[in-house]
């Protein structure tokens, strides 16, 4: 367990939502070891803007997670992507895509907070469980299952 503590402690801390660009994208969502959020923001849409205060809030509550925010016009993505696309998150851990939600509002509906984002990412197995996060914050682990 104590090992667990250390290799977890050591990794990167965030907490905030991070602006990518055009230049940065890449090298921001290839850095090994992480799991990186990126919200494609179409900079218009109440939902992109809904999306944007939900990514705060998580990136405060998963500091080991990079949130970051890319602008739908810095990406390369079709016409129609641009137009009907948006929010979307892509999911990179270790450099690797993992997940790809497009048009999540269909998923969540117009009126969601940062807890139905939370759980649509826990049920496609995006986001570290709640040891990891734990062990990341230094908050005691509860070991009394180990009698």
């Amino acid at each position: 367990m104590a090992e667990m503590k250390v290799a977890f402690g050591a990794k990167r801390r965030f907490g905030q939502l991070v602006e990518l660009t055009r230049e940065s994208f890449v090298p921001q969502v290839e850095e090994n070891g992480t799991t990186v959020v990126v919200h494609v923001n179409d900079g218009r849409s109440t939902a992109c803007h809904k999306m944007d205060r939900c990514l705060h809030s998580l990136a405060e509550q998963y500091p080991i997670v990079k949130f970051c925010r890319v602008w739908v016009n810095d990406v390369p993505l079709s016409t129609t992507f641009r137009r009907h696309g948006c929010p979307a998150l892509l999911i990179y851990r270790n450099g690797e895509m993992i997940g790809n939600l497009i048009a999540v509002t269909e998923e969540l509906g117009d009126e969601f907070v940062a807890a139905d984002v939370e759980s649509l990412l826990q049920e496609h197995g995006l986001l570290p469980d709640e040891l990891v996060q734990a062990t990341a914050k230094n908050e005691p682990l509860d070991d009394s299952d180990d009698d």
